[in-house]
């Protein structure tokens, strides 16, 4: 790709992100979104966290309490611009995601790939379709907390360069900063451990492999190394040998029906497909192209040392699946360089990442059309959205119960009408 086509395609990636996540809907979507903008204005109007009650709170692990991380930047957002807690949700929603496109721009030129194939791997990124949901005019504590893992595995392996390795006080101070930021974002940071024992085993099987006198064969046998590792621990998984309960009996509402260990990963191939979006599909190739690398960068070892151990906890789809898909999502990198490379031209590069960018947006905005349409209920009066009956009911509250207690049997549309109202929900 010749210099004016990254800034092309730089602003169109920039473009798509925005408009895959600019509202479809009239209002602010999600459910814990409401319970956590209650929190913020409590923040605002006391001018300090009052509910944390022990240091550990300021992680979540207190009784009762939410990662603060999140909640509090949200605060200052809003104390600074003035806006309402819709106005900063949409702006912050935006703003979040940008970061988390140019956290897996950066990650990816950690791969050693061309121009293009890195600007696929963060299209990515963006097009990811769980991903688009979840930064859908709302709130949401565990996207900010993937926006960030792109930038802490940056910092970790740009700590290796030996170019920047003379200097590494502001790597190691940005790394530090990440690493105490991720578990005060979501309690899925705690797992930082297991971040760096992946790093620590891709830098091994890196080392072995430069070392080896038949580097081919050698990444052969670190791939062969990954994939029973990961085998191994999906197996352990599906035993029930693992400390945390996967989501069991809820994948088989994809395709197949059973609990046998091939319709469990039949139906959990597809889940990953639904949230990774077709690009999902380089990855495969990106994987499968590490056995002809001679020297396959450190990145990519991390990406397949990340999803071997990630296979520990694979069957989980509440949480821990989307730690997984940033690594199948860096992966895309190598597949998009070992599909560029069938092309010669430029010419033909260009059309192949403007196809892909088409392809990957409009089936993007298809899934989340109709993630939206399947959320409206009329039969109960619910929406993907909070609806003008539940703001009308919380001012009604408001007004005429100022500060009194309720309840109600729909635990969403409690948090709803809490955000908007002056009442107390039970």
């Amino acid at each position: 790709m010749g210099r004016p086509l990254p800034r092309v395609v730089g602003a169109l990636l920039v473009a798509v992100t925005l408009l895959l996540r600019w509202p479809l809907t009239p209002r602010p979507t999600g459910s814990d979104s409401f319970e956590y903008f209650v929190q913020i204005a409590s923040l605002r109007d006391a001018g300090a966290m009052e509910w944390l009650l022990h240091p550990a709170a300021y992680f979540g692990l207190y009784p009762g309490t939410s990662p603060a991380g999140h909640l509090a930047l949200t605060a200052a957002f809003e104390e600074i611009t003035g806006l309402g807690f819709e106005g900063s949700a949409l702006l912050l929603s935006l703003a979040i995601s940008l970061l988390g496109v140019a956290g897996m721009w950066l990650l990816a030129g950690e791969l050693g790939v061309s121009p293009a194939a890195r600007w696929l791997a963060a299209l990515s990124f963006a097009v990811a379709p769980r991903f688009i949901t979840f930064a859908l005019w709302r709130l949401s504590l565990r996207y900010l907390m993937v926006v960030l893992l792109p930038l802490f595995l940056w910092a970790l392996l740009r700590s290796q360069h030996r170019r920047y390795g003379r200097h590494p006080a502001r790597l190691i101070a940005l790394g530090l900063a990440l690493g105490l930021a991720l578990p005060a974002v979501h309690r899925m940071g705690l797992l930082l451990p297991g971040f760096l024992l992946a790093f620590a085993l891709a830098a091994a099987l890196s080392r072995w492999q430069v070392g080896a006198l038949d580097r081919e064969r050698a990444a052969r046998q670190g791939v062969a190394f990954c994939t029973g590792l990961g085998l191994y621990l999906a197996y352990l998984t599906y035993l029930g040998g693992t400390f945390y309960a996967p989501s069991e009996g809820l994948f088989s509402v994809y395709l197949f029906e059973g609990e046998t260990l091939p319709v469990r990963f039949a139906n959990l191939a597809v889940h990953y497909g639904l949230l990774g979006g077709p690009l999902l599909l380089l990855a495969l190739l990106g994987a499968g192209g590490t056995l002809q690398q001679g020297r396959p960068a450190l990145a990519t070892w991390l990406a397949l040392a990340w999803l071997a151990l990630g296979a520990y906890v694979i069957l989980d789809r509440i949480y821990l699946v989307y730690l997984l898909l940033v690594g199948m999502l860096l992966l895309v990198g190598p597949g998009a360089e070992m599909l560029l490379r069938e092309l010669p031209s430029r010419r033909g590069q260009a059309a192949l990442v403007a196809a892909l960018f088409v392809l990957s947006g409009v089936s993007a905005t298809v899934d989340l059309r109709d993630r939206i349409d399947h959320m409206e209920r009329p039969e109960t009066g619910y929406s993907y959205h909070v609806r003008e009956p539940t703001i009308a009911a919380a001012f009604w509250g408001s007004a005429h119960a100022d500060g009194e207690l309720f309840e109600a049997n729909d635990i969403k549309r409690t948090r709803r009408v809490d955000a908007y109202s002056g009442l107390i929900a039970t």
